[in-house]
């Protein structure tokens, strides 16, 4: 049986389930898909999500690892393409978080600006952040009078 890549609707009969865990919706995406970016099936807030994520995770690691010692560990050349190591580990999250951004800026250029500021509300309620929530009900209400 195949089903189609969520992202380029092809017919594949090997495809990565990814489950939202908000939207409780799955998305099938093909290996050529993943491999072209990894993010590219997620929601503007689960973006913001994952890079506060891997910002405080860098931030962690950077003063966890200020130890030459443990940053330049030496690993045996045999093992280097299967080893995680602190240098290795953080430039493998630096790239996530580069690509994360560019996602980020992808979604905000292409989405109107009511847009962003709906999917910005939601976010402060689900947050709690009522007055952040009021500020921005009354910028998607000045939107709203635009038009």
């Amino acid at each position: 049986m195949s089903i189609k890549c969520t992202i380029c609707n092809t017919e594949k009969e090997h495809l990565t389930i990814f489950l939202n865990a908000e939207t409780k919706k799955c998305d099938y995406v093909c290996q050529e898909c993943q491999s072209g970016n990894e993010f590219s099936t997620c929601s503007l807030g689960e973006i913001n999500k994952n890079i506060k994520q891997l910002e405080s995770m860098l931030k962690d690691m950077e003063d966890t690892f200020n130890d030459p010692d443990i940053w330049d560990m030496k690993v045996p050349e045999e093992l280097e393409p299967f080893a995680f190591y602190p240098k290795k580990i953080y430039k493998i999250a630096l790239n996530q978080l580069s690509q994360l951004k560019f996602r980020k800026l992808e979604i905000t250029s292409k989405t109107p600006r009511k847009k962003l500021l709906e999917a910005e509300l939601q976010t402060a309620i689900e947050q709690e952040n009522f007055e952040k929530a009021a500020l921005l009900k009354k910028e998607i209400e000045k939107q709203k009078k635009k038009k």
